[in-house]
């Protein structure tokens, strides 16, 4: 899955950090970075492009490609206008969650964003409510909510 990921990353020109403790990566963080993240029209009508997500499209079948291209229509209708980071996914280790790596890889995205001059914050979603008051902890705020098939979205974000 990182393979994929690190693959999708430096093709759309989105970085993909890596937290690492004793030499292990134990977390990951993938961010479209401003220019990635402005709401176009072709945004919403871009299809499948890339190898790797053509190969994703086989495996995963029709049914769930179709529930991922509605979470990306309800995230892009929600983001933002003004310029800014995206965080698409921030993972750590479980035996490592608790040890300073997502508060690491926040507070590089957030030094990143405040040294980007076209930046004006850092956006995210999380469909976990627990996690709503953890990135509430790092000055996010509740921008939207929006249920998509029964689940709670949450779209958040930190002002620079």
């Amino acid at each position: 899955m990182i393979k994929t990921m690190f693959e999708e990353a430096s093709m759309v020109d989105n970085l993909l950090l890596g937290a690492f403790l004793e030499g292990k990566l134990q977390g990951v963080a993938f961010i479209a970075p401003p220019k990635n993240t402005e709401k176009t029209e072709s945004n919403n009508n871009q299809s499948i492009t890339t190898a790797s997500e053509e190969e994703f499209a086989k495996v995963v079948g029709e049914a769930a490609m179709m529930r991922i291209e509605a979470y990306f229509n309800l995230k892009n209708t929600n983001k933002p206008s003004s310029p800014h980071f995206y965080i698409n996914a921030l993972g750590v280790h479980p035996q490592s969650q608790g040890k300073g790596i997502g508060s690491a890889l926040l507070s590089q995205i957030h030094q990143m964003s405040e040294e980007d001059s076209d930046s004006h914050g850092v956006a995210l979603d999380t469909q976990t409510s627990d996690n709503v008051t953890y990135y509430q902890r790092f000055g996010y705020r509740i921008s939207t909510t929006a249920k998509l098939e029964n689940v709670e979205n949450w779209f958040m974000f930190r002002l620079n």
